[in-house]
């Protein structure tokens, strides 16, 4: 165990540089689950998420390769219920290249990044104890010059 003996300046900015991390949010707004991996797929409502689209939807593997590899067309146009603007797909898009919530372009399922198992709990509090040590260790010390 190491201490270090801080000026009240280097506390202070000690102290702010935590509280700001501290109010980093932890959870998606609006979810209840504490986990992104114990929510169901959009599309099969059974199994858990296990890819995610650049849009940043997610859909397990299974379905998300087989709507994005089947050859069913898309409306050209689609018409915005709560507006009057019309949306029209490129040509190369019409196809079911796209996410299946948002019609983003996917072209290929191979941009469906996979989804790894979060960190435990121990590995999670061994990060934050590093984070920890390196802003006691540089407590204080500024980028830029104080005018």
């Amino acid at each position: 165990l190491s201490h270090r003996v801080l000026t009240l300046r280097q506390f202070h900015a000690l102290y702010q540089e935590i509280k700001h991390y501290s109010q980093i949010p932890t959870k998606t707004p609006g979810r209840n689950s504490g986990s992104l991996l114990d929510e169901a797929c959009l599309l099969c409502c059974d199994a858990p998420p296990s890819a995610i689209l650049p849009c940043g939807h997610n859909f397990c593997r299974r379905c998300i390769d087989e709507w994005l590899k089947a050859s069913f067309k898309l409306p050209p146009e689609r018409h915005d219920s709560f507006t009057t603007r019309r949306y029209s797909c490129p040509p190369a898009l019409k196809n079911r290249q796209q996410c299946p919530l948002c019609r983003e372009p996917c072209p290929r399922s191979t941009e469906a990044w996979d989804l790894i198992d979060p960190p435990d709990e121990f590995e999670c509090r061994r990060e934050m104890s590093r984070v920890l040590l390196y802003l006691i260790s540089n407590a204080g010390i500024s980028s830029h010059h104080d005018h």
